[in-house]
């Protein structure tokens, strides 16, 4: 099913992405050495993409902590089951869509303040959630929508700084994100 659903969005992708200009052809090297150069000119920028390192520390921490938690006693749950539970957090995200458009009504700081205190509520609720699965799940909804508003809002606020620079900062973000994360799963397990 993967396989054939791939191909399908392979298809129509290639139909409804428009052909961009050819552009001026930089050498790898020296595309990965500009990523750095874009991050290192910025304080603003290292300071956005600590705070978003941290959130994604967080946000792994919580989810690889979760699935330890529902696999082991009393709730025993099989991958399917958990997958279900994770499930929770999607309404998050759903909930979150059009958050980049606080950035643009110059609610951005004030919102990313709101995001970030309705992540630590979210983490404050999963400590005191025992084994009582539904306030595990509805940590799991705010904290998903805690995570996905902060991460939109600093990756609007990122493109925002040096939009000439968007896909090397976009590199910069998902790498700061994978290598926080990666140290979250380990904190977890």
């Amino acid at each position: 099913m993967a396989v054939c659903l791939n191909l399908f969005l392979a298809i129509l992708i290639s139909r409804i992405i428009p052909n961009q200009k050819q552009r001026e052809k930089i050498p790898y090297r020296t595309l990965l050495v500009s990523v750095f150069t874009a991050v290192s000119h910025s304080s603003v920028t290292r300071r956005i993409l600590l705070m978003q390192g941290f959130a994604f520390l967080v946000f792994n921490l919580f989810w690889t902590s979760i699935t330890l938690l529902l696999s082991s006693e009393p709730y025993g749950f099989n991958t399917f089951q958990i997958g279900l539970v994770s499930l929770a957090g999607l309404a998050g995200a759903i909930i979150s869509t059009g958050v980049e458009k606080l950035q643009d009504m110059g609610l951005g700081v004030n919102a990313l303040g709101l995001f970030i205190i309705l992540y630590a509520f979210s983490m404050i609720l999963g400590i005191f959630s025992g084994d009582v699965l539904y306030l595990i799940i509805a940590c799991a909804i705010i904290m998903s929508l805690g995570f996905q508003g902060v991460s939109i809002l600093n990756q609007t606020l990122l493109f925002s700084l040096n939009p000439g620079a968007r896909s090397r900062i976009n590199t910069a973000f998902v790498t700061n994100n994978f290598a926080f994360g990666a140290v979250g799963s380990l904190l977890a397990s």
